[in-house]
């Protein structure tokens, strides 16, 4: 994946989880709206704002959130070229193999 690719891919994670969010508010505001603990409140989005939500009013807070993201995302692959060019026969999950060859 190319540092481009990143940002296409960590909002396409994010829209694809938001479906399933929305449907847990909309149950827990039903739920409460039936037991009668949200009298006040007539919205789901009244009960929880989401961030992409958020999104709309505020652009600049969403492209913070995003740059961290990037930033931690750099900063693991950063740590992973570091650690191949220290060994670069060595494959992730590699151990040293303490166990004696046969013949010896």
């Amino acid at each position: 994946m190319q540092w481009w690719e990143v940002q296409r891919f960590i909002d396409g994670m994010r829209k694809r989880a938001r479906p399933q969010w929305e449907s847990t508010r909309w149950l827990a505001w039903l739920v409460g709206k039936m037991l009668g603990g949200l009298k006040s409140i007539d919205d789901p989005q009244e009960l929880s704002t989401f961030p992409w939500e958020k999104e709309l009013e505020d652009p600049d807070a969403m492209m913070e959130a995003n740059q961290k993201l990037l930033d931690e995302l750099k900063e693991q692959n950063r740590k992973a070229q570091e650690a191949m060019t220290e060994d670069p026969e060595a494959q992730p999950g590699d151990q040293p193999n303490d166990q004696p060859t046969s013949g010896s």
